[in-house]
């Protein structure tokens, strides 16, 4: 199965689900899916995803060895949610005003396992 197909399957997965987006740490896309404007879920991963690098550099230094599993940040518009695949890869989930970031968080912790099997 694609990226693309688990990308699709975790936005339909999601209450408002707008579009999902691997991204590397340079936060280059590896993959899309949208029912929106492919360049404006790009341009979010690409943000969010260097975003979640830098966090992850601040928590590798922090003395209690805590890590972030995930994290959602909330815009006028959309909720974003971000969780690593690996190292260096992360997926980015983007919904609109009635997503609920709780249940974003569980669709993507779940997808997590399906993307890392297809590298």
């Amino acid at each position: 199965m694609p990226f693309k197909d688990v990308l699709g399957l975790i936005v339909e997965s999601v209450r408002g689900g707008v579009g999902a987006v691997l991204v590397d740490e340079e936060g280059e896309a590896v993959d899309v899916f949208t029912h929106g404007d492919n360049y404006e879920i790009r341009l979010a991963g690409a943000h969010h995803g260097i975003v979640l690098t830098l966090l992850h550099e601040t928590m590798r230094r922090s003395d209690n060895g805590d890590r972030i599993q995930g994290l959602s940040i909330s815009s006028e518009r959309f909720i974003y949610t971000i969780m690593p695949v690996q190292e260096g890869l992360f997926v980015v989930l983007m919904q609109d005003e009635r997503g609920i970031p709780s249940q974003a968080m569980k669709v993507l912790k779940d997808a997590v396992s399906d993307i890392a099997a297809l590298i």
